[in-house]
């Protein structure tokens, strides 16, 4: 009898950019490692460029 292997896909309509790849291949890579948890450090739209703020003096 073989072990059951519970396999995750995710399927999303986007590819990933900036520095996601990099992230995506450590969480992968730690897992494969045998790591049962991995944690991923960062923030949301930190690439996303400020809007300028306009002040008007009435």
């Amino acid at each position: 009898m073989q072990p059951e292997q519970n396999i995750f896909k995710l399927y999303a309509p986007f590819e990933p950019t900036g520095d996601q790849p990099q992230a995506i291949d450590a969480l992968v890579r730690g897992f494969e490692e045998g790591n049962q948890f991995e944690t991923l450090l960062g923030v949301t739209g930190s690439q996303v460029p400020e809007r300028p703020s306009r002040w008007r003096m009435l």
